[in-house]
């Protein structure tokens, strides 16, 4: 999906970033998508750039996200 220019600070804006952040995390724990469909499902066509922006706000990349131990809390 594409948006003209003038309307890209209010689509990439941190709140929006964080939002689609945390559903890509939603469908890495939840879903055997690959890590282009989630960016895709989550509005980022560049998978490199989603790539970018998923280390930038999680810490890790996608990849590194879904393979990383998951604890049971109570």
């Amino acid at each position: 999906f594409h948006y003209p220019d003038h309307l890209r600070p209010y689509f990439d804006s941190e709140y929006v970033i964080g939002l689609r952040m945390d559903e890509a995390c939603s469908l890495l724990e939840k879903t055997d998508l690959t890590v282009v469909a989630v960016a895709v499902e989550v509005g980022y066509a560049d998978c490199g750039y989603f790539n970018k922006l998923f280390k930038k706000h999680i810490g890790c990349t996608p990849l590194e996200y879904r393979k990383r131990p998951k604890y049971i809390t109570d």
